[in-house]
Formats: C-alpha cells, structure tokens, sequence
C-alpha cells in the first residue's frame, strides 16, 4: 500500500486540476442574502437567498458535482464572480430564493453513493417544504451534480410526488456524465470514494443505464400526459483541462429538450462565469427566464385565457409591416411579461413591464422591443383585457426613451 501512496496524492493532484470540481476552499462564509450561507463540503445543504416572509415563489437550486461543495463549486464567495451572488444581483431574478445543495464528497475514503446522496438531498427539500412553498423550481448542476438531480427526479416520477415533479419547470446540465467519464474510471481504482465507481463509463455501468432509462421514462410520461415540465437543456465543454476534455459530447449525450449545447470553456470553466453577459452564466439564466415565461403563460392567467394570443394579435390594428418580428413571433412573451408584471409588482405601467421582461433578445433593440410590447398592449385593449392611461414622466428601456403608461388590468 504504501507503494500506491505517491500515485494517489498525484491522482488527487491531477483530479483537481482536471477540474471535475472547483478545488480551492475558503473558510465558511455567509451569504449577505437574509438568511443566507454558504455550505462547505459535508456541511448540510442550506438556503443562500430566502425572503423571510415567505414572498418568493420561485427556487434555484444550485447543485454541485464531485469534491466540490455549496461554498467552492460555483466561483470565488469573495469576488463578484460568485454565481449564486451574480444571481441575487439580476433584476430579472429578484423574486427567487436560492438554495445551495452540499454533500459529502471527498478525493479518498468512504463517501455515499450518488443514488443515496440523491435520496438524503430529496429528503431535505422535503423537509423544507421546498415543493408546497414554492410554485417554480429550477436547477442549475454540474457534472456529477446532474446525476444527483436525475437520480431526484426519477423518484419523483410516481404516485402522488408527480405533482411535486411538475412544480421542477427546469433542469440545466452542465457538463453532467451521463454517459459515464474516463477519468472516473481511473479514479475508482484507487479510490475508496463510489461515487467515481457509479460514473464510470456507462458500457459497463448499471447504475448509469438504469438512470438513463428512468429519465427517457420520465420524459415519455410527461409527454404522454400532456405536460410541459420539466425541461432539460444541457450543455458541455469543448476545451480541454489539462491534456484532456473531461466530459466530451459523446459522454454528455441524453435525452434533451433542444439540442445538446456546446460551451466554449473547459469543465470547471462551466461552474465560473466572468460575468452576466458571458457563458455559461447568460446561456444558463437565459434558459431559466425563458422557462419562467413559458410557465407564466401555461397558467391561463389574465390578460387572455383560452383564445390563441397569436389570433387576437392579428385582428388588431397596427402597422405591422413596421415591427421587426411578426406578432405571432412576440405576442405570447409580451403578455408573459404583463402577468408577470401583475405577479411581482405593486404598479403597473411600461417602464415596470420592462424591467420585469429584463434584456433585450439577440438581434434585436430596445427600439424593437418598445414597439412590440406598445403594439401587444394596443392590440389588448382594443380587444378589452386592458386600459393605458398616459403617465406625465417619460420612462426610459435600454437607451431608449418612450412615453410611460399606467396599465389598468380588467376584472382583477
């Protein structure tokens, strides 16, 4: 054994480096967010972000992958580059709470396995009464944090937790092994850690075989059944760490809603954004609003219920030859947007519909996008869901100045 010794620090060593985790480990750290910390490694899983009063309805839960933890995994807690932080300093999120998940997961020594990390973790959601508090839930994991949240949600895949099931609107995978990872291969052969044994390369893997049955088993059951959640988007790096890619395409490849997203990073570049605008940070919350508006107008909400919104669009008037993008294109977002707007703000008026829909898409101008939701709220109260009332101050969206309206929403 003491032989094995040397190549164990050095595989410990080359692990790190090769980055299926962060590896640096700060001294714990609490969140400035009310109530908020930040969970080293085999420290219980916590919330960073939580509004005392109960008032978010919506979750992000940030779930880490092997040798990582809350605290280490998603940036530097000292710097503005901490994810979670960058979140809390993102208007288009400041209506939700986060959670960070935290387990046990050392390079050496006994450790559990990932389905029993998934059941413990489950468990404290839970208890938490994460799926009665919160109408939204989203996940953000990385690497073998993706097996984590699959192992969680194919349990949920039954009976009565199907309801809590449907409340997960999305799932984001980074850079997760579904297929397995040739460095875990090397790793569980010496290490006494199985959670490198459960992400070996999936030919000769049961367990990942098993999970990636139950998942395309769950996703047929959602279609079956009409239902729209959850979403999964996935992505994966395309630059090497060190001498290889740690979880190339072909070991990332899983049932998926969109195509499999390349990343122009290497794999603990999945976990470390630079900033909003950079992936995989934009990518990522990109795909959680995006799902957030979606969600929004599934619910059937006001301003309109049943009748096709792309249908009302075009029986109003307007130049629409003047608009960028066709009503059928923006319609559905804009009116998104307006219940959103009725779901998180105290008033009502243009310049607050725009913060709440947040940047302006590809492609596109904050002139554009003044004109379409100016011609979606025109087109509305035509159509009775809604009255505008000129406002006297201007309101100002993304360097472009327009004359601000107060909304009046009908039967409310």
């Amino acid at each position: 054994m003491n032989v094995l010794l040397p190549f164990i620090k050095s595989l410990g060593v080359f692990l790190c480096v090769a980055g299926l985790t962060g590896c640096f480990s700060p001294s714990v750290v609490y969140s400035e967010a009310q109530g908020g910390c930040l969970p080293e490694q085999g420290q219980p899983s916590c919330f960073y972000k939580k509004a005392s009063d109960h008032r978010n309805k919506r979750l992000i839960v940030f779930i880490h992958g092997i040798f990582g933890s809350g605290a280490t995994s998603w940036g530097n807690p000292r710097t503005e580059n901490f994810w979670p932080k960058m979140v809390t300093e993102d208007f288009r999120f400041k209506d939700y709470d986060i959670y960070l998940v935290s387990y046990k997961a050392p390079y050496f020594g006994g450790a559990p396995n990932i389905h029993e990390i998934a059941g413990n973790e489950l468990g404290r959601l839970r208890s938490q009464k994460v799926f009665e508090n919160y109408q939204e839930i989203y996940f953000v994991t990385h690497s073998m944090g993706g097996l984590v949240a699959k192992d969680m949600l194919v349990s949920l895949n039954r009976g009565d937790d199907v309801v809590r099931l449907r409340r997960i609107k999305g799932v984001v995978y980074l850079g997760t092994p579904a297929q397995g990872a040739d460095l875990a291969a090397l790793g569980a052969w010496l290490s006494l850690n199985p959670q490198l044994g459960n992400m070996e390369p999936s030919q000769w893997n049961a367990y990942l075989q098993l999970l990636e049955d139950q998942w395309v088993q769950l996703l047929q059951d959602r279609d079956k059944a009409g239902a729209t959640y959850p979403k999964a988007h996935c992505a994966y790096e395309t630059l090497k760490t060190g001498a290889t890619i740690v979880v190339p395409r072909q070991m990332a490849t899983s049932r998926c809603d969109g195509l499999l997203h390349p990343m122009p990073t290497n794999h603990p570049g999945l976990t470390t954004p630079t900033g909003q605008e950079d992936d995989p940070y934009l990518w990522v919350m990109t795909s959680i609003f995006d799902e957030e508006k979606t969600a929004e107008v599934s619910k059937g909400g006001v301003p309109i219920n049943s009748e096709n919104m792309s249908t009302v669009a075009l029986r109003c008037e307007g130049v629409i030859t003047a608009l960028k993008r066709h009503p059928e294109e923006f319609v559905s977002l804009w009116i998104s947007a307006l219940n959103s707007l009725r779901n998180k703000r105290t008033i009502y008026d243009l310049q607050n519909l725009f913060e709440v829909w947040g940047r302006v898409p590809g492609g596109l101008t904050g002139k554009d996008l003044v004109e379409e939701a100016t011609f979606t709220i025109s087109c509305l109260e035509k159509e009775g869901y809604l009255k505008v009332e000129k406002l006297d101050s201007p309101g100002h969206y993304w360097g472009v100045m327009f004359e601000n309206q107060k909304i009046v929403f009908e039967n409310r």
